[in-house]
């Protein structure tokens, strides 16, 4: 009876979903905000069958009662998913792990990667237990569906949109604390009220966006089943390198021993984790870790690939790094305040190794989305890798002039930069295919590089025109009497050196002015390429794109900061004050062309 109930509302929750969904799409054919020209959509993704194999009956589908929280949370603290999680599974155009699959669909449904049980009283009070690793809860999800369809899982992350659901559906008492949730229970969807109330919403046009974000939740909480999990890779001789869902273990265990053990492992560990019987559990996860890979083990991914993507998810896709750039920022700054030569080399010890980590990064992200360039084709990777050149140049500008301040601001650039990058979700932070657009030239690829190597530099002298206007307008303190001293790199002690803010102001500003003359030649550089390809391109030289406009804008506010020094008398100041105006601008260029005006460079996010 309870099955029955339970089917009755996915149904119903399904109708909903579809609603939205068709809303969604009959806003879309009237009229988009956004149009990406020609050229500039993803490439067909290699053929895999797991979306009929979605909807087929399967012997992995078995029900079972929902689990209570205590229960599920001791199961979930038990269960050991340390090799499992690196099996491999094709979704969205590349072979990934489940790791990154479970983040991925968990924070496309949840809102975050990791799940947890929240709740809310008669009395409109939250209650909210730990945080649950995302691939048990996603596994946990495919096997045991009937355990989240009255939890809290579908985000709705717009307030107004989450004032209206949930003033439809729950007592007014209560609705604080669904407003703090900031989530709605899939089953919420297919109350009477609600569907009246999302019926009403369909002309108000300020919300029509979110409302179609959480259709896309709906639909892949729905759509995302255990037998279509394209985990069975292609064989060697496939050409088309389709891989094969789960579903077909059955087809190949005729001819091949390890697809029929594999089969029995699964419905073992089905069966077991529908018990919550964690050995039971542990013993067929690792079987299956041993099992999967050696189906088709010439076209597996191998083990130091699948290792590197583990490694990279742990490590917040390796911008922990932020930890050891800001020592080394520290470090290098106090090295300048006092002129002690120990903070110098711990300073500059712990930049290198944010450096290093930075690296791996880049490397590791190319390497999982098999990219012999560096990554640089949307705007989370073109952002991690414009400080980390940035970072670059400001470590050999340090070596070479022998000044600290070089040093300094890379590592508060990379320390901002991975930390914005560790907490903010920048648009394309997950790994996927690029527009078949950016692997048409090299011109392309090296216009690109040399643009976002500009932007880093800009960055750059962005930190050391912060510097100056700190010691400009807070001249009086000691401290910065002997960084004036200090702000070369020497041994000799601070005592026996002459210096004063008057010497730092006049390091700075010649330090700032390096990095800024740079960044002007290096955009220069920059957009003259992209200009020449764009006539192979385009068949034109200039277009007046958004981005073009406001590159070479960008640009000519970098020519003025360079000349207007030579009529004024504060020559310091004024430079620093227009290379904060030219950060802002170039800000935009960067940022707020890409996400706020449609145009020829929107494949660039």
């Amino acid at each position: 009876m309870k099955d029955q109930k339970a089917m009755i509302v996915i149904l119903r929750t399904r109708n909903v979903a579809m609603l939205l969904a068709a809303m969604l799409a009959c806003l879309s054919a009237v009229g988009q905000v956004r149009t990406a020209p020609q050229g500039n959509s993803l490439p067909e993704a290699p053929h895999v069958d797991a979306a009929e194999a979605a909807s087929m009956p399967h012997p992995f589908d078995v029900h079972a009662e929902p689990a209570g929280a205590e229960a599920l949370v001791a199961f979930a603290r038990a269960v050991d998913l340390s090799h499992f999680r690196r099996l491999a599974v094709f979704d969205e155009g590349r072979a990934k792990i489940l790791d990154t699959l479970a983040r991925e669909k968990m924070l496309a449904i949840y809102g975050k990667s990791y799940w947890r049980e929240m709740s809310v009283d008669d009395k409109g009070e939250v209650t909210a237990g730990p945080r649950l690793d995302p691939v048990f809860t996603f596994m946990d999800m495919l096997i045991q569906r009937q355990n989240y369809v009255h939890r809290p899982m579908i985000y709705v992350e717009v307030l107004d949109l989450r004032r209206t659901l949930t003033a439809a559906v729950v007592e007014p008492v209560e609705q604080q604390g669904w407003l703090k949730i900031a989530r709605l229970t899939p089953a919420i969807f297919e109350d009477a009220r609600m569907q009246q109330t999302l019926a009403g919403l369909e002309s108000d046009l300020s919300l029509q966006k979110a409302l179609g974000e959480v259709a896309m939740e709906l639909e892949t909480f729905w759509n995302s089943g255990l037998p279509g999990l394209a985990m069975i890779s292609p064989t060697a001789q496939d050409a088309e390198g389709k891989w094969l869902a789960l579903s077909s273990l059955a087809q190949l265990a005729e001819e091949n021993p390890s697809a029929k053990q594999a089969a029995e492992a699964w419905r073992s560990l089905i069966m077991a984790w529908q018990k919550l019987d964690a050995p039971g559990v542990n013993a067929q996860l690792d079987e299956l870790s041993r099992l999967m890979p050696a189906i088709r083990g010439e076209t597996y991914p191998s083990s130091l690939r699948r290792g590197a993507e583990r490694l990279y998810n742990a490590t917040g896709q390796f911008t922990i790094g932020f930890w050891a750039y800001f020592l080394g920022a520290v470090g290098l700054l106090v090295a300048l305040g006092t002129g002690r030569r120990t903070m110098l080399t711990w300073g500059i010890g712990a930049t290198l190794l944010g450096l290093l980590v930075h690296t791996a990064g880049l490397v590791v992200r190319s390497m999982l989305a098999n990219r012999g360039w560096l990554p640089l084709h949307n705007q989370y990777e073109s952002f991690i890798a414009l400080s980390w050149f940035a970072v670059v140049v400001g470590l050999l500008l340090a070596w070479w002039r022998k000044q600290v301040i070089f040093a300094a601001a890379g590592a508060a650039l990379g320390t901002f930069t991975l930390l914005f990058a560790n907490l903010v979700p920048i648009p394309a932070n997950q790994i996927g295919q690029v527009a078949g657009i950016l692997a048409t030239s090299n011109i392309l690829k090296i216009h690109v590089t040399t643009v976002m190597a500009s932007y880093g530099l800009i960055s750059l002298g962005f930190f050391v025109s912060l510097c100056y206007l700190g010691a400009y307008y807070f001249r009086g303190g000691r401290a910065l009497a002997i960084a004036g001293a200090a702000v070369a790199m020497t041994t000799e002690p601070a005592e026996n050196r002459s210096g004063s803010v008057e010497r730092l102001l006049h390091d700075l500003d010649a330090a700032q002015m390096v990095v800024l003359q740079l960044a002007f030649w290096i955009l220069g550089v920059g957009i003259l390429l992209g200009a020449y390809w764009a006539d192979h391109a385009w068949g034109r030289w200039w277009g007046w794109d958004p981005k073009e406009t406001w590159a070479l804008i960008t640009w000519i506010v970098y020519l003025i900061v360079i000349h207007v020094r030579m009529g004024v008398k504060q020559r310091g100041i004024t430079t620093a004050w227009l290379s904060v105006v030219g950060f802002g601008v170039m800000l935009w260029t960067y940022w707020g062309v890409n996400l706020l005006i449609a145009g020829l460079h929107s494949y660039a996010q």
